[in-house]
C-alpha cells in the first residue's frame, strides 16, 4: 500500500521524502511542507507503517485528486 500511495502522489506532483528526523528538532512522523514552490511530503523513516501511510494519505487528501485513478480501498482511506 505504502508504494501505490508514494506511486500516486509522484504522480499527483507531490514529493514524498523519506528522511531520518532528529528528535531534538523535529516531533511527530512528518507532514506536507513546501520547498522551492513544491509540495513536499516528509515522513520519518523510523515511524510506523500505519504512520506513513497515514501521512501520505493525508496529504493527497488534501491535494485533490478526483481525476486520477485511486483503488477504492485507498479513497475509502482518504475519505476518512
Amino acid at each position: 500500500m505504502l508504494e501505490l500511495l508514494v506511486d500516486l502522489s509522484n504522480k499527483s506532483g507531490l514529493e514524498v521524502r523519506f528522511v531520518q528526523f532528529d528528535p531534538r528538532f523535529v516531533t511527530g512522523p512528518g507532514g506536507m511542507c513546501k520547498m522551492s514552490d513544491r509540495d513536499v511530503v516528509m515522513v520519518d523513516r523510523r515511524a510506523l507503517l500505519a504512520d506513513q501511510v497515514a501521512i501520505i494519505t493525508r496529504a493527497l487528501a488534501k491535494r485533490g485528486i478526483r481525476a486520477m485513478f485511486v483503488p477504492q480501498l485507498l479513497r475509502r482511506r482518504m475519505m476518512m
